[in-house]
């Protein structure tokens, strides 16, 4: 069964060819990969050194990435971007002033043909970083502080709970799921979640997991998403029941970035790099396709950032790496597309 099953697989494979387009090159000095697929278009925030003065700019691109439709200036660094609403995305970085490090929640849209800033710094009493939420009600992951700080029309507070090393958040339902990481070392995470009506706090696995560094909540899905790097596995957990989990063996990859396209997750692996689609809408989740990505390693050395077009279910993939010296590993964006996937998360 094992024989027929991989002898149908790379036939599909050979019938719809991988389609890899190199959008960008890189500057290697770039140390975020801030990327999101929102209101139609690829939005990127890019770093650059002139004349020994930071440059950060906003990016936003159409033609599957390929067509610079406006950019911008930004007054701090661009690290990371999230979907805030219908028009508009989050844009979260941080820049030295004379009160110290402040940290930021900009909110960014296309007006007119242009984008339109709005920049929000955050109290200087928080260092934040991750992101969710909606424009009503804004979470941000306080990491010195061990929790989580609010944002809403009352104003600025630390929720009344504490977890180590917050990272990643997810809001679905009346949940915050954040990611834990009890020490520096990648391999000792959990996942909590905070009941917003009560800040009860569960945390969800009764031992740390194997590399854990992404969660997603999926849409039309009872599922909260996660890829366990060393356990080479995707983790399913019930959002009402976080007991009840699925696990769908990935072997011989590293999760590390997750999407979710129609009713299938896109894994992101390293080390080989490939890409893994598991589809849900079935009793047991499972793997669909898979697709070898090693040949463009050393345009991604790793895969900092995933994301996709609800339109054309093209991926976008960008790493963010300094290399070491005497390595030829360059930073790219690319955007990967093929037909054959596509039928069975419809």
């Amino acid at each position: 069964m094992k024989f027929i099953f991989c002898l149908l697989f790379a036939t599909t494979l050979q019938a719809h060819q991988i389609v890899m387009t190199k959008i960008e090159t890189l500057n290697t000095t770039e140390p975020y990969a801030p990327m999101v697929f929102h209101q139609s278009a690829l939005w990127l925030g890019r770093y650059n050194v002139v004349n020994h003065r930071r440059q950060h700019r906003l990016e936003l691109r159409t033609m599957g990435g390929e067509k610079l439709v406006s950019s911008i200036s930004v007054p701090h660094s661009v690290e990371r971007l999230y979907p805030l609403d219908a028009d508009r995305i989050v844009v979260m970085g941080k820049a030295h002033t004379l009160e110290g490090w402040i940290t930021y929640s900009t909110t960014a849209r296309l007006k007119n043909g242009n984008i339109e800033l709005e920049v929000n710094p955050i109290s200087t009493k928080y260092q934040v970083e991750e992101f969710a939420g909606t424009p009503d009600r804004q979470f941000f992951n306080e990491t010195g502080e061990r929790g989580i700080v609010e944002i809403n029309a009352f104003g600025t507070r630390l929720l009344p709970i504490t977890i180590s090393g917050p990272g990643k958040l997810q809001v679905a339902e009346n949940s915050l799921w954040v990611l834990e990481r009890n020490s520096f070392k990648f391999g000792d995470e959990n996942i909590v979640r905070v009941n917003l009506a009560t800040f009860e706090v569960e945390r969800v696995f009764n031992r740390v997991r194997d590399g854990l560094s992404h969660i997603l909540a999926l849409q039309k899905s009872p599922w909260l998403a996660t890829g366990e790097y060393f356990g080479e596995k995707l983790i399913l957990i019930d959002r009402k029941n976080p007991a009840l989990q699925k696990t769908i063996p990935l072997p011989g990859t590293h999760p590390r970035a997750l999407t979710q396209w129609g009713h299938c997750v896109i894994v992101a692996s390293e080390q080989p790099h490939r890409l893994s689609v598991v589809r849900l809408n079935t009793v047991q989740p499972e793997l669909v396709f898979e697709f070898n990505l090693e040949p463009y390693a050393a345009d991604l050395p790793n895969f900092k950032t995933l994301s996709v077009d609800p339109d054309s279910a093209a991926i976008y993939l960008r790493s963010a790496e300094i290399p070491e010296v005497g390595r030829g590993d360059r930073n790219s964006i690319y955007r990967f597309t093929h037909s054959g996937w596509i039928a069975a998360c419809e």
